[in-house]
Order: structure tokens, then sequence, then C-alpha cells
């Protein structure tokens, strides 16, 4: 599939309800402080990659967060959960570790919901592209269900 599917756009990395950045409850991600994407609230507990590209970060202990570099230079960052750090790890497995080289639609990290919500916590998967794209970005309508690796959720 290259870079991009045929539309020339991102994949969904997680399965379910597209909701705008700025209803997440998290203020570094509801202000666009980290840059502008969207979120999803996931219906299944797999994060895959949205394009061919290379992991360029991973949160080691929390193992909830994968920053990834794509084929162009866009960077993006995909973060499981609001405030989710605290686990430690706790419902997580990151499958990837910094340096991989990723394709399209390849599982990045495993979790587990349940574990996140029944420890206070939101499960909520941020999307942003992280760096400063000079193209305009256009994000999914914000009542879409998505799918991961299939439907596409932000065009560049």
């Amino acid at each position: 599939m290259g870079l991009f599917n045929k539309q020339k756009g991102l994949l969904a990395p997680v399965s379910g309800q597209c909701i705008s950045l700025t209803d997440v409850d998290d203020t570094v991600f509801s202000t666009l402080m980290l840059g502008d994407g969207i979120a999803i609230e996931p219906t299944e507990g797999v994060v895959v990659a949205p394009a061919d590209g290379t992991v360029e970060l991973v949160m080691n202990e929390s193992e909830h967060t994968v920053g990834l570099k794509l084929r162009n230079d866009v960077e993006v960052l995909i973060h499981v959960g609001v405030n989710t750090a605290d686990l430690k790890g706790k419902g997580f497995k990151c499958l990837v570790r910094t340096g991989d080289k990723v394709k399209s639609g390849m599982p990045l990290i495993e979790f587990d919901k349940k574990i996140i919500e029944d420890n206070g916590y939101k499960a909520t998967t941020i999307f942003i592209i992280s760096d400063k794209h000079d193209q305009s970005i256009k994000f999914k309508n914000e009542t879409d269900i998505v799918t991961a690796g299939k439907d596409i959720v932000l065009d560049l």
C-alpha cells in the first residue's frame, strides 16, 4: 500500500467513535499544545500503524504512547488514554521499539480497556500530527465510527 492508501490519508489507529480533540479531558491535548488531531473512543484494544514509517518514540515504562515518523517526514503521536501513564504499563503491551520500521495496519500497542477503566481512567485514544506540518490537514467528522487500519481519519 505504501505511505498512504489510495485516498492519500492516514488510517485510524484504533476502532471506535471519533470525537473532537478539543473535547478530550486533558488540556495538553484539548488545547492542541502538542499538535492538531483527532481522538477516538476505542471499542477494541489494539493500536495499529496509520501508515508506513519508523518508530521514533515509545514510552517504555507505561507503554501507552508511540510516536512515528512517516515516510514523508510527517510525525504523528498515538497516545492511549487520559493520564494512563499513571498506570505504569498495567493493561498495556507495546509491540514495537524505537527504530522499528512499521507498515500500515501493523499492531503497535495492545491494551485492556477494562483494566484502564476499572482503575478510573479513560481509554480515549489521541492521534495527532506532532510536527509543524505546512499542508492543510482535514480530520474525519467527529461523529464517525471508524475501523482501525481500514478507515481514513486524516487527509494530507
